[in-house]
């Protein structure tokens, strides 16, 4: 090879990591910017129902809805990104309202993001809706499969995933028993 192809290929190279470095960064700015608006609508929500405004709650649904979608794209064009299971994570509780469509999402977590992390930042930005940072990410899901597999009547489910979790977590088996054999696991 002669020293002009060599700085062809090096100068391509350069090139390709340049730009996947900003694709990086446009990737943590959107999903940055998409967070910071689900922060400020769970703010609103939070004022509206202190004050209840059928338009403000109309409006903050839809932000949501579309904030929902908006990281659903993120994670489709850019599933390898450090913000993906963030924004897996997200959607999932985006849904807390459907036990069902929330399971489906954890469901997905788990199983595309088996060494899933939550950012500092996502934690920092959205301190309501992040589980506590004491607790290991992947408990805190299962456990949150758990009550959705009971709210939703699931027990075949329920049943697997609390196997599931006290084969890979002996130590917390006492936790994943209050869902499976309490009728109200949350307040015992």
């Amino acid at each position: 090879m002669n020293l002009k192809s060599a700085g062809i290929i090096v100068l391509n190279l350069l090139f390709f990591f340049n730009t996947y470095a900003l694709d990086n960064n446009e990737v943590e700015n959107k999903f940055k910017d998409i967070t910071k608006q689900i922060a400020v609508d769970f703010q609103g929500e939070l004022s509206a129902a202190s004050a209840p405004g059928k338009e403000e709650n109309v409006v903050i649904e839809t932000n949501l809805v579309d904030c929902r979608n908006e990281l659903k794209g993120l994670i489709k064009t850019n599933p390898e990104s450090i913000w993906a299971d963030d924004a897996q994570y997200i959607i999932a509780i985006l849904n807390a309202a459907n036990p069902r469509q929330e399971a489906l999402e954890l469901e997905y977590l788990l199983k595309e993001y088996p060494d899933m992390h939550i950012e500092d930042w996502t934690r920092e930005t959205l301190p309501i809706l992040m589980p506590n940072s004491k607790i290991p990410f992947e408990i805190v899901v299962r456990l949150q499969l758990c009550l959705d597999y009971k709210q939703s009547g699931d027990t075949e489910k329920l049943k697997q995933i609390y196997y599931e979790s006290v084969k890979k977590y002996p130590d917390k088996a006492k936790i994943f028993e209050k869902f499976l054999y309490e009728t109200s696991p949350i307040l015992n």
